[in-house]
């Protein structure tokens, strides 16, 4: 009964402070009040944002990814030129310099070996009188060169991650190859020692 009647006494005391007293303390002290609350809001709200910013980067960044590989295939199968291929470049870089995250660099490099790996075995083109046709600047060797460095990134940033070391030791193994089938080439198919190319594949 007396705790009953306490917690009567202690509402009717709140219930009178509101009536009277709230609306003096809110003159007061509404401003600061109302400012605290703001802040408090703005702070909530920036540390979403900054928790958010990394993964909507990396979304981006995959996405301009999945936009590059799609290109590389168009200039594996032909259907690029090297002059378009350039643009494809540019996706992947940006991809890079959009999120520093991990799988996000692996990726890139790989795709970065991928499309020098392209460029490398592109159809050569048809040569047009009217039509000036745009070959890549750099030498073969240096397209091969350029691979597997960007393999070998792959294989360090990725060490993590099977599937990004396993295509990357597959593009190390096809560059290998494809140096050892070059030698031979040059060597007129006979007379020459490859087996260091072919170890280095296997």
């Amino acid at each position: 009964m007396k705790a009953e009647r306490r917690h009567e006494l202690q509402t009717n005391t709140l219930a009178l402070w509101l009536r009277w007293r709230a609306p003096e303390v809110w003159a007061k002290y509404g401003t600061h009040i109302l400012l605290g609350v703001i802040v408090l809001l703005l702070a909530i709200v920036l540390g979403r944002h900054l928790l958010n910013k990394p993964v909507e980067e990396a979304n981006r960044a995959a996405e301009l990814l999945v936009a590059a590989r799609d290109q590389i295939r168009e200039v594996s199968e032909g259907a690029r030129t090297v002059g378009e291929a350039r643009s494809t470049l540019g996706l992947i870089q940006q991809a890079m310099e959009q999120s520093k995250r991990p799988e996000i660099q692996s990726e890139g490099e790989l795709a970065m070996g991928d499309y020098y790996w392209a460029l490398f075995n592109a159809p050569s083109p048809i040569l047009s009188e009217t039509r000036p046709v745009e070959v890549t600047e750099d030498k073969p060797e240096e397209l091969l060169d350029k691979a597997e460095q960007n393999y070998s990134a792959a294989m360090k940033d990725g060490s993590g991650r099977p599937y990004v070391g396993t295509r990357a030791r597959f593009g190390l193994a096809a560059v290998a190859e494809a140096r050892g089938f070059d030698a031979m080439r040059k060597a007129g198919f006979k007379g020459t020692d490859v087996g260091a190319h072919w170890e280095k594949a296997r």
